[in-house]
């Protein structure tokens, strides 16, 4: 038993930077898109962000690696959970089973109710 102890201890301060490391993704990519512009300029008409057209909807330099940056937080704040799954798994919070289970039913809810709201 004394084996284990920090063992889980390591797993709870893992589960804890995932945790955190997700919030600081969150925060991020709801940041960079509300900085898009949208119908009106939003809020990246205050920094200069013009709403040109072009081929992918961005027509400055700026709009362009800002769609570029909100692709790469997004890639991140998905692939995060993955690890999660694995430490919560470890922990023996869950099953195996479980975790994608929980992790398939989070990523459902959230499609469905950008389908209803007609976003996607």
């Amino acid at each position: 038993m004394l084996a284990q102890l920090p063992c889980r201890r390591m797993d709870f301060g893992l589960e804890a930077i995932l945790s955190g490391f997700q919030i600081f993704l969150a925060v991020m990519v709801i940041l960079l898109i509300l900085l898009h512009s949208g119908k009106d300029t939003g809020l990246s008409g205050a920094f200069g962000v013009g709403a040109a057209g072009g081929p992918f909807g961005g027509g400055s330099l700026v709009e362009r690696n800002l769609d570029r940056w909100t692709i790469f937080f997004c890639v991140l704040f998905v692939t995060n959970v993955i690890p999660q799954m694995f430490a919560q798994v470890a922990q023996g919070k869950m099953s195996a089973e479980d975790a994608a289970g929980a992790a398939h039913r989070k990523i459902t809810g959230i499609y469905n109710k950008w389908r209803r709201r007609k976003k996607l």
